[in-house]
């Protein structure tokens, strides 16, 4: 993952986010990258790795999610995939930034609601 420009919040009220994401024959979703499981109505925590020296870095292990469904979509036609909807828990670190042109996040907790 390479998201810029990051501003790190702890939001006061639940966000709700997008992901596109790889789903098999049995309909369970898994990450693009990672492949890990991804649990419906679950909440999931990232291990969220930083730089030591640079704060608003991410090493990885943080939960990527878009801020908007039309930059979801516009990603599903690069990768393929399916598109789910989620929820970043209130209080949850999370980092605000730009992945290319769209408006996304790094969270260390994620809940996955469904396929959209």
């Amino acid at each position: 993952m390479c998201q810029v420009n990051n501003k790190r919040i702890y939001p006061e009220k639940d966000i709700i986010c997008y992901k596109v994401v790889v789903k098999d024959p049995n309909d369970t979703f898994y990450s693009f990258y990672q492949g890990m499981v991804l649990l419906v109505n679950k909440i999931l925590i990232a291990k969220g790795l930083h730089h030591p020296r640079h704060p608003l870095e991410i090493y990885g292990g943080m939960f990527h999610s878009y801020k908007y469904k039309k930059d979801t979509k516009r990603m599903k036609k690069f990768c393929g995939g399916v598109l789910i909807k989620c929820k970043i828990p209130k209080n949850t670190l999370i980092y605000e930034g730009l992945f290319g042109i769209s408006k996304s996040y790094s969270s260390r907790m994620i809940e996955i609601l469904g396929e959209i």
